[in-house]
């Protein structure tokens, strides 16, 4: 195969994508917020059970145990944070 098309093929050769303008590297609880409309309080409520009775688990874990958002929401989130 030749170099040009074994490099076209090796997607670690490819540049990677640009992230979401906007969003990318924000926290999730501000992504949520801002791209799926979640109320800032339900974040709050999410964050203080993070310290108390769901301490270890990650928010967006929280946030769906808690119903405030969707699992699909929360993917989401996570696609538009690299």
């Amino acid at each position: 195969m030749s170099r040009d098309l074994s490099s076209a093929l090796d997607p670690s050769a490819r540049p990677a994508a640009a992230p979401p303008p906007g969003l990318a590297g924000r926290p999730i609880g501000e992504i949520l917020v801002r791209a799926e409309g979640l109320d800032p309080a339900r974040i709050e409520e999410a964050l203080a059970a993070q310290r108390g009775e769901h301490a270890g688990l990650r928010l967006g874990e929280i946030l769906i145990r808690l119903k405030a958002v969707g699992e699909a929401a929360v993917l989401r989130a996570l696609a538009k944070d690299p």
